[in-house]
Parts: structure tokens; sequence; C-alpha cells
């Protein structure tokens, strides 16, 4: 069983809108897995910097703007390999890890470029 995350004192100020410590464990957990600020503004109905100054106050390292987990070189390639395989369109990639067309694109395009360097 993973370890409890402990929530700090700060939490109880009435400058904060309240949330259960389990809120907050899963904020955090949400965040670690690769969800975005924006998701989890979605998700907890309050602004991603909200989420943001919660995070850091709970201690998680926040990744770099544009530094999601499809943005890893091996998750760019991955992608590509699993679009041919089998046959998704970027919309459906895009839905399936809950971001933009946009997004998708740029990590297909990153994927590419690695490739040509590689080989």
């Amino acid at each position: 069983m993973r370890e409890q995350r402990p929530i700090p004192a700060v939490f109880d100020s009435d400058r904060f809108i309240p949330f259960t410590d389990d809120q907050l464990r899963s904020m955090a957990d949400q965040y670690e897995a690769g969800k975005t600020t924006y998701q989890l503004s979605d998700i907890f109905g309050v602004d991603p910097r909200a989420i943001c100054r919660r995070l850091r106050l709970l201690g998680v390292q926040l990744r770099n703007r544009g530094n999601t987990p499809i943005f890893s070189d091996s998750g760019c390639l991955e992608m590509i390999a699993y679009k041919k395989a089998s046959g998704k369109t970027i919309k459906d990639l895009a839905e399936m890890h809950g971001c933009s067309a946009k997004t998708i694109n740029d990590a297909l395009l990153r994927g590419r470029n690695l490739m040509a360097k590689i080989g």
C-alpha cells in the first residue's frame, strides 16, 4: 500500500476552497499519473492556478509547460507505432489521451523528427 501523503496545515486557512484530505491526495496522485492542471481544474471545479498552488503546497514537483507524458521521446515514437498499427485518427488519439488534436499532432511530428535523426 502506498504511503499516505501528509496534508500541510496551511489548507485550514479561510483563503482556500475547502477540499477533503482525500481530494487533495487524489489531486496530487492524478497529477503525478499524468493529468494536466487544466484537466484537474475541470474535475475539481477550480482555476488551474489554484490547482498549481495546491500541488506546490503538497510538495508535488510540477512539470514544465508542454512536458506532458505523451511528449517523452519514447512516448512520441510509441504513439506513431500505435497510430500506424491501429489505424486510429488524430481525433481518436486526442480523446484517448484527454488532450487536443494539436497536441497529438505535435507529438506525432516530434516522433517523426526523432525517427529521422535516428535512422
